[in-house]
Formats: C-alpha cells, structure tokens, sequence
C-alpha cells in the first residue's frame, strides 16, 4: 500500500505526515431544479406547418416553438414533413423533420423569430396562397401562445 505523505514545516522543524486529501471544488453557482416544462405538437395540414411548443408547467410566462414543414399527408392524415436542408426528401417523424423556424412568444406578446430554413435554402413560396398558409402559422402560434398563457383575451393575442 503507497502512502502519500508531504514535508511541512512546524515551527522551526520540518515534519514529515500524511498528505491531506484536496478539498472538493465548490461551484460557482447552485444548481437547482429546472422547471416542470410541457410540449404541445400542433399539426396543421390544412395550411402546410406543424409546431412543437414548449412551456413551463406551473406558470408559463414564455412559449418556445419549433415549426416544420408539412408537404403532404397520407390517406390515413398522418403527416408528411420535410426533412433538414432537402427540397425533396420527406419523413414520417416529426422528431426527424427540418426545422423551418424557431423561436418563443412571450406574455406581454413580443416575440423572436428564427428562419431556419434560410440557413440552408432561400426561403421560397408558390404564390400567394403559400405566403397566406405562412401567416396563417404566424397566427395559430400566437393563438395556441395565447390559450397556454390565458392570455388569449388580450389584445396583443387577439385576431
């Protein structure tokens, strides 16, 4: 068995004892528990979109989403998405599927948005319909925000 010892000086003499074991690193911050969180996958076919929103559970002050494209729907409506970076390619899973944008809603009804899809392709829309299904997303994520907030009395909420 190897001892670990060390040389320290007592007075005028030097002596030789058992190292002492290093303390154990405090944090620099407390961690505690994140907050109860809950999801809500909306799927909308009818306009092309489906979103994931995220909040806590106790009082949500803030809805994060993550929205992805919907090109089609099988004959049982299961949803067809888009995958990350492809015009073409397509998946069944949701949790597979590109993200076309991101971002979060808050109570006052500011908001931030990220357009995902930029990063990879240039944003592109078949006439006007495509961009009225675009805003159309823009709405039902701020009416889906409004309900899990209780906010959609608001103005900032309402259509």
């Amino acid at each position: 068995m190897i001892h670990k010892t060390e040389l320290v000086k007592n007075g005028a003499l030097w002596v030789l004892r058992p190292k002492q074991p290093e303390p154990e690193p405090q944090p620099l911050y407390q961690e505690t528990e994140p907050p109860a969180c809950c999801s809500k996958l909306c799927l909308w076919n009818d306009i092309g979109y489906g979103a994931l929103l995220e909040f806590e559970d106790d009082d949500p002050y803030c809805v994060e989403f993550t929205v992805c494209e919907i090109v089609g729907a099988t004959s049982m409506n299961e949803s067809i998405f888009r995958l990350d970076g492809t015009m073409n390619d397509t998946t069944m899973d949701h949790e597979e599927a590109g993200v076309y944008m991101h971002g979060s809603i808050k109570l006052d009804g500011c908001s931030n948005m990220h357009y995902d899809a930029q990063d990879t392709l240039m944003l592109h829309y078949c006439g006007r319909d495509h961009l009225k299904s675009t805003f159309e997303m823009l709405h039902r994520l701020y009416d889906e925000a409004g309900r899990i907030m209780e906010r959609e009395d608001d103005e900032d909420f309402k259509r």
